[in-house]
């Protein structure tokens, strides 16, 4: 016998039948944040094996991967009994969330009510209660069952949406731009189309329209994964149009490469292509552990995540460097100069490398272990001043490239001291202490460490802004005027919308361990939409970090100039910032 069904792709849609169609549609609409697809009927006939006079169906997507079909029947026989939670056919529909107060809140300001004896939050059962898991069951004014979840650790995005009123409606009280503790966002238009055509042009308009109609249908395939992470992606806003080339891409859908003592996985130009001037690569090594002896043709610049590691540089001048790199630190070793990173402490480190080479790739540095037995051992012999049986020891497998080793034993200090004995005292300190750096910019909205040659010499090469964006933060309108910008993405939810030039356009969600591109001289701005702080790394194979704040600008100018160019009056143009803040709210 069959299991399962035959050719079944997957899920498509879940019904529920409603008693005021319009009514049902607008909780989920409002109150939920669903999408509309389309609205059809009313049809006199339909597969459901009982006489009806007619139906009318509508079709709603909730978040990335749920369709709900709503039907509104008219028929002799039709009960209007709604079944208790516990009946047979009853059903619900849960939404994970991260403020369970929150939404039962909003969910009773929008028609819902609490289920009798469910007036306090409580776990509803052993494995829950154990989990912390809470659960509150509400009842939806259209009379349907709905649940919501909040597990401990667990990040849902929360979105904002605009709920009109709808006349002879119940009012929704919820104010404009207020955040709901949902994980779906409701672009509304249609309801006030003077003040559309206002915010958007013909184009964006159309847009904004065929959004809200079945136009938004999917019917196909689709990685519901990626749609959820990628909402700005899947329905883009209206002012979205062409292309502005890759803009994201993630360390989480490369290739890993994994050895004993640690792994390591890159985005480097054949990921993004417009990234012709920097590389990164993303590493761990594990406690005792080295990245083997080695160089490259380009600069590294380097910021630790996690742990901390000891890191040596050889200078053509025959000086050593040695430092203990800890987590928010960051180092920089210039292009052709040897160097080793050894992880330390119990559970070793985590970094990312930046490099000043788009096409720079990890699988092609110059490893120690590589040029040893690949020269012939009569050479080593000669050049060592060592006998056969000491060449025999060096490696002749596999290049090392990450190995397992035991932690130091020697403090910092030691270390110093021992090769003080051959090498000198390097001119330049080639690791930074970022992590008890003050902010160079900081406000309510969040703060900017900025590192380059001018606080850091020995990066002449690369400079780097290190951001904290608080929740509903914008890391403002700006450009930079020398070199692209290239995104490491540490902690938090955010969206950033380029602009390139020529009606081009792109707005993308941003998550941890993502990378972000921002093409040379593009406009950008950046939102952290999330409910933590929102952390990224901003990155120029430039010696300086510069940028161009679009509000500076327009305040810096003849009021009448920025006026003639963007219709503000001179009042509205006086309440634009007249500097740059880097973070604004």
């Amino acid at each position: 016998m069959q299991m399962g069904i035959v050719s079944a792709r997957h899920v498509d849609h879940v019904g529920l039948v409603v008693p005021d169609l319009d009514a049902a549609i607008d909780f989920f609409e409002q109150a939920l944040g669903a999408l509309l697809l389309w609205r059809v009927g009313p049809f006199e006939e339909t597969p459901t094996g009982v006489p009806i006079e007619s139906v009318t169906l509508a079709m709603l997507r909730l978040g990335p991967n749920l369709n709900v079909e709503l039907q509104a029947f008219v028929a002799d026989a039709q009960r209007h009994e709604l079944p208790s939670n516990i009946d047979i056919g009853a059903g619900h529909i849960a939404f994970f969330v991260n403020d369970i107060q929150a939404a039962a809140q909003s969910l009773r300001e929008n028609g819902a009510e609490p289920l009798r004896g469910q007036s306090k939050l409580r776990a509803t059962s052993r494995k829950a209660k154990k989990s912390g898991t809470s659960r509150r069951r509400g009842v939806p004014s259209w009379r349907s069952y709905g649940d919501l979840m909040a597990f401990p650790m667990r990040t849902t995005l929360r979105f904002v949406f605009t709920s009109p009123t709808i006349p002879g409606r119940t009012k929704i009280n919820q104010p404009r731009g207020e955040r709901l503790p949902m994980f779906f966002r409701k672009h509304r238009v249609g309801q006030s189309g003077e003040a559309e055509h206002a915010a958007f042009g013909s184009t964006a308009l159309n847009t904004a329209q065929a959004q809200e109609d079945h136009s938004m249908s999917d019917p196909g395939p689709q990685n519901f994964g990626l749609v959820r992470l990628n909402p700005n992606s899947k329905r883009p806003p209206p002012t979205d149009q062409g292309s502005v080339g890759s803009i994201w891409h993630s360390f989480d859908m490369t290739h890993r490469r994994v050895q004993e003592g640690g792994w390591t996985h890159q985005v480097t130009q054949r990921e993004i292509p417009l990234s012709t001037e920097i590389a990164g690569v993303n590493m761990r090594i594990d406690s005792g552990a080295f990245r083997e002896l080695h160089w490259h043709t380009a600069d590294e610049w380097a910021y630790m995540l996690t742990g901390s590691a000891r890191v040596t540089l050889f200078g053509a001048d025959g000086s050593m460097f040695i430092d203990d790199i800890q987590a928010g630190d960051l180092w920089n070793f210039p292009a052709g100069l040897p160097h080793s990173i050894q992880g330390l402490g119990d559970q070793g480190c985590e970094f990312l490398l930046v490099f000043n080479e788009g096409s720079f790739s990890e699988e092609s540095t110059f490893l120690l272990s590589d040029w040893l037995k690949h020269t012939p051992p009569e050479l080593l012999q000669k050049n060592f001043g060592l006998g056969p049986a000491s060449i025999s020891k060096l490696p002749k497998e596999d290049p090392l490239y990450i190995f397992a080793s035991d932690l130091p034993t020697n403090s910092l200090v030691e270390d110093i001291a021992e090769v003080a004995k051959h090498a000198g005292l390097p001119k330049l300190a080639y690791s930074f202490k970022a992590s008890s750096m003050k902010p160079t910019h900081t406000n309510q909205f969040g703060e900017v460490r900025i590192v380059d040659s001018r606080n850091f010499p020995a990066s002449s090469k690369i400079s780097a802004g290190i951001v904290t964006l608080k929740p509903g933060g914008l890391r403002e309108l700006h450009w930079h005027p020398t070199v692209s910008e290239w995104q490491y993405w540490i902690q938090g939810t955010g969206r950033m919308t380029v602009f390139g030039a020529q009606q081009n356009a792109r707005t993308m969600d941003f998550h941890a361990n993502d990378v972000g591109f921002v093409p040379a001289m593009a406009g950008h701005c950046i939102e952290n939409i999330g409910e933590e702080d929102l952390v990224f790394l901003e990155l120029f194979a430039f010696p300086d970090f510069e940028e161009i704040s679009l509000n500076n600008w327009l305040r810096s100018m003849p009021v009448q100039v920025a006026a003639a160019h963007t219709n503000l009056s001179p009042e509205e143009i006086a309440g634009i910032p007249p500097k740059a803040n880097k973070l604004v709210g």
